[in-house]
C-alpha cells in the first residue's frame, strides 16, 4: 500500500478514535473512498452530504510529490531541522487527512447544523452583500450568495477546528492522547502541526498556475493563512505564500485594506446587545486587528492574534452572534465574489458528486444558488420574498443554470401566490377531515451527562432523532459535561382536506391552452399583473386544487400544455404529480413559456394532443386576452367544435380582462354543448376573491368547482 493511501486509512482510524468521546454522535459516519484514477481531472476531492463523508484521492503519487517538494520545504523554512525527521512526509499526510475528516464532520456538527441555520446564514450573506452594494440587482446578489455560501460555512467550521484543537481544550487533549497511544511517527510530535488547516489550500495553490477567475478565493485563503497559524514563524510563511500569489492580480495596498476590513467585519454588524453578550469592545477589537496584522510575522503580534481567534470563534459558534458576524465578514469581500462560479475550496466537491437528489442537489451546477433562493424566499418575509422571486423569475439568462433558477423562482412565486380553488357545490365540496394520528416530539426534561458516560447513551437513536426532526438532543456544555434533552412522542390529529361524496370525477387528461402573444405582456411577466401574470394565477390556482383532489382520489392525471402565439407548441404528457412538484420539467416549461408574437393557433395541434392523451375523461382549459388572428380563427373554431363533440370531454374557455367576438362564438357553442363553459372578463381580483364559479361537465354530468 502506498504512503498516501496508508495515511488516509490511518487518519480515519485516528479521527474515529478522537470523536468516539468528543463527538460520539458522528462516530459511525460512513466514509467512502474512491479508487485511484490517474486520468481524473482532480488530484483529490473531499465532500459530505451530512450523512456520508467522501474522501477521494485520485492521484496519490502526485499528492506525495507535492508534500515532499512543497509542504516539507515550508516547514523547513519555519522550523529548520523538522524537515529532516524520518517519516515526516507520512506524518504530514496523516495529519492533513485527519483535519479533512474533521472538516467534513464539522459541517453537520456546527454549520450548517440544521435547515434553520442554513437559512439564517443565507440571509446574513444576502443582507451583507446587499449592504455592500445596494445598487446591485437581486439576481447578482443571489448569485453571489449561492456562490459563497459553502465558503461561509467553511469559515465557521475551520475557525472552530483551529481554535478547539488548540488552546488547552478537551479536543486538543484528546488529539494528543490518541496520537501518543497510537504511536504515530515521528512519535515525539505530540499533536497536529501548525497551519494544518491552510495546508490544503497551499497544495491547491501549488497546482494552480493561472490567474484566478475571481479574487474571493485567494483573498479568503490569505485570511486562513493569517488566522489559522499559531506561531509567527509559520504565519509569516503561509500568509506570505498566499499574499504573493494574490497581489499579482491586485495592488498590495488594496489587498491589505481588504484583509483588515474583513477581520474588523466580524464585529461591524453586532448590535449593542450582541457586543455585551460577546463581551467585546469594538474599538479594542479593531486595535487588535491593526496590531496583529502589522506584526503578523513577529512574536509581538501573538497576543493580539490569540485575542482575535478566541473572539471570532466565540462569535461564529454562538448562534446569537453568528449571523451578524457573517453579515459583517462578507461585506468587504462582496465585490470580489464571482457571479458565475461557486467559491468553494478547490477539491471540496464537483458538480454532480453528491449522493443527493439530482433535482435539488447543491452539488449540481447552480444548485447552491437554487437552494439559497428557496431559503431566502422562506425567511425574508412575504413581501420581500415575493419581490425576490419575481426579480429572479424575470431576470432570464441563456445558461442552463440560469434557466433552472428562473424556472424555480417562477414556480415558487405562483405556488405561493395563486389562490387555491376551493370546491364548494351542493353535491361535492371540500371538507376538513382527520386522516389519523401522527407523532410529534414533545420535550420532557434535560439530564447532565459526564463526558465519560456519553458513549453509553443510545447514540444511533439520538442521531436518527436529530436527522428526522432537526432538533438537537445532545449539547457539550463544558469540557467535562454534556446536556441530554429527553423528548417523548405525542400523538396529534393528522388533518387534511378531502371531498364529500367520492363521486368527484378527476379528469384523466388536463390540457392547458395558453395564449402567450405580445398583448398578454412580455417574457418578464411574473408579478406584473399583466394578462399573462393573471393567466398564471388561473393555471396554478386550478393546479393546486387538481393536485389536492388527485391525492385524495388516489389518481394521477396527465398534463399537456399547448402554448400558442407564433403557432402552437405542444408539450409531452406528464403526470400531474411530477408536473406540479418539479419546477423544472419540459411540460411546465411549455406551460409557463412566453412566445411574445402574434395570436395564431395551429388547429392541427388538437390532433397532436389527442395522440398524447391517455384513455378516459379530458378537460381543455383555454386562456386568452382576445381574438385569434383572422387567418386561423375558422380552422381553430372548427377544431374546438370537433373536440367538444367527443365523448367524455369538457372545454373551459377563459378571457382575461376582455370580452371578444371569438369569446361570444364560444358562448354560443356553450348553449349547444353543456360540456362547454365560458368565463369572460376574468381578472386577478376575481381569482383572488374566489368569485369565479366553474362548471366542469362531461356528457350532462357535472361537478361544480368554485375559484
Amino acid at each position: 500500500m502506498d504512503i498516501v493511501q496508508k495515511s488516509l486509512d490511518s487518519a480515519e482510524d485516528t479521527w474515529r478514535e478522537i470523536i468516539r468521546t468528543e463527538y460520539p454522535l458522528f462516530f459511525h459516519t460512513p466514509v467512502v473512498k474512491a479508487p485511484a484514477d490517474p486520468k481524473n481531472k482532480r488530484h483529490w476531492m473531499f465532500y459530505t452530504d451530512s450523512k456520508t463523508t467522501h474522501m477521494d484521492v485520485f492521484q496519490p503519487e502526485l499528492i506525495e510529490t507535492i508534500f515532499r517538494t512543497c509542504i516539507v520545504p515550508l516547514y523547513k523554512n519555519a522550523y529548520g531541522n523538522i524537515a529532516a525527521e524520518k517519516d515526516i512526509v507520512g506524518r504530514f499526510l496523516h495529519d492533513t487527512f485527519t483535519y479533512l475528516y474533521f472538516h467534513e464532520q464539522f459541517h453537520p456538527t456546527f454549520c450548517p447544523d440544521s435547515t434553520e441555520d442554513e437559512k439564517l446564514v443565507d440571509k446574513a450573506l444576502y443582507e451583507g452583500i446587499q449592504k455592500a452594494d445596494p445598487n446591485n440587482d437581486p439576481k447578482s446578489i443571489l448569485s453571489k450568495v449561492g456562490n459563497v455560501r459553502n465558503a461561509a460555512w467553511d469559515q465557521v467550521i475551520d475557525q472552530a477546528f483551529f481554535f478547539l484543537s488548540g488552546n488547552n481544550g478537551s479536543l486538543e487533549d484528546r488529539i494528543t492522547q490518541v496520537f501518543k497511544e497510537n504511536e504515530i511517527p515521528p512519535v515525539h510530535f505530540s499533536s497536529l502541526p501548525d497551519a494544518v488547516v491552510p495546508l490544503f489550500d497551499v497544495i491547491e495553490f501549488h497546482q494552480y498556475h493561472e490567474n484566478f477567475e475571481s479574487l474571493y478565493y485567494p483573498l479568503s485563503r490569505a485570511v486562513y493563512g493569517f488566522l489559522f497559524t499559531r506561531k509567527a514563524e509559520m504565519r509569516k510563511i503561509i500568509f506570505d505564500y498566499f499574499k504573493k500569489r494574490t497581489i499579482k492580480q491586485m495592488r498590495e495596498q488594496e489587498f491589505d485594506d481588504v484583509l483588515k476590513k474583513v477581520l474588523k467585519g466580524f464585529v461591524a454588524e453586532l448590535s449593542p446587545r450582541e457586543y455585551a453578550h460577546a463581551q467585546i469592545d469594538k474599538n479594542e477589537f479593531e486595535k487588535h486587528v491593526e496590531h496583529a496584522y502589522g506584526h503578523y510575522g513577529e512574536a509581538e503580534g501573538e497576543v493580539s492574534h490569540q485575542y482575535l481567534n478566541e473572539h471570532i470563534c466565540f462569535l461564529l459558534l454562538d448562534k446569537r452572534t453568528r449571523y451578524a458576524a457573517l453579515k459583517g465578514f462578507i461585506q468587504p469581500f462582496a465585490k470580489y465574489i464571482s457571479l458565475v462560479k461557486e467559491e468553494k475550496r478547490h477539491g471540496s466537491h464537483i458538480s454532480g458528486s453528491s449522493s443527493g437528489d439530482a433535482a435539488s442537489s447543491i452539488n449540481q451546477e447552480g444548485g447552491n444558488t437554487e437552494q439559497a433562493l428557496q431559503n431566502l424566499a422562506n425567511i425574508l418575509g412575504p413581501a420581500e420574498g415575493n419581490a425576490l422571486l419575481a426579480a429572479i423569475s424575470n431576470s432570464g439568462g441563456a445558461a442552463q443554470k440560469d434557466k433552472r433558477l428562473s424556472n424555480l423562482a417562477r414556480d415558487e412565486y405562483y405556488k405561493r401566490n395563486a389562490k387555491e380553488i376551493a370546491i364548494r357545490s351542493p353535491d361535492y365540496r371540500a371538507v376538513h377531515v382527520v386522516l389519523g394520528k401522527r407523532k410529534v416530539p414533545y420535550f420532557v426534561s434535560s439530564q447532565m451527562i459526564p463526558i465519560e458516560e456519553v458513549p453509553n447513551l443510545p447514540l444511533e437513536s439520538i442521531l436518527r432523532f436529530q436527522q428526522d426532526t432537526g432538533i438537537t438532543q445532545l449539547f457539550e456544555v463544558s469540557d467535562f459535561e454534556f446536556r441530554f434533552d429527553i423528548y417523548d412522542w405525542h400523538e396529534v390529529d393528522d388533518t387534511d382536506y378531502t371531498f364529500e361524496n367520492m363521486g368527484v370525477e378527476i379528469p384523466d387528461n388536463i390540457i392547458f391552452h395558453n395564449d402567450s402573444s405580445g398583448s398578454m405582456g412580455n417574457p418578464n411577466y411574473v408579478g406584473t399583473k399583466s394578462p399573462y401574470d393573471v393567466l398564471m394565477h388561473l393555471d396554478f390556482g386550478l393546479l393546486k386544487t387538481l393536485r389536492r383532489a388527485a391525492v385524495a382520489m388516489k389518481k394521477d392525471p396527465l398534463i399537456i400544455a399547448a402554448n400558442f402565439s407564433n403557432g402552437t407548441i405542444v408539450s409531452e404528457a406528464t403526470k400531474l404529480s411530477v408536473f406540479y412538484d418539479s419546477p423544472n420539467n419540459s411540460t411546465k416549461n411549455v406551460l409557463t413559456g412566453f412566445q411574445n408574437g402574434g395570436t395564431d393557433y395551429t388547429a392541427s395541434a388538437f390532433a397532436d394532443i389527442r395522440k398524447k392523451c391517455g384513455p378516459g375523461k379530458t378537460v381543455h382549459l383555454w386562456a386568452t386576452d382576445g381574438a385569434l388572428n383572422l387567418g386561423c380563427q375558422e380552422a381553430t373554431f372548427r377544431a374546438i367544435e370537433e373536440t367538444v363533440r367527443m365523448p367524455q370531454t369538457s372545454f373551459l374557455y377563459f378571457e382575461i380582462g376582455t370580452k371578444t367576438a371569438f369569446g361570444e362564438r364560444i358562448k354560443i357553442l356553450e348553449k349547444q354543448y353543456p360540456m362547454v363553459k365560458t368565463y369572460l372578463g376574468v381578472s386577478l381580483e376575481s381569482l383572488q376573491k374566489s368569485a369565479l364559479e366553474i362548471l366542469i361537465q362531461y356528457e350532462g354530468h357535472s361537478v361544480r368547482d368554485l375559484i
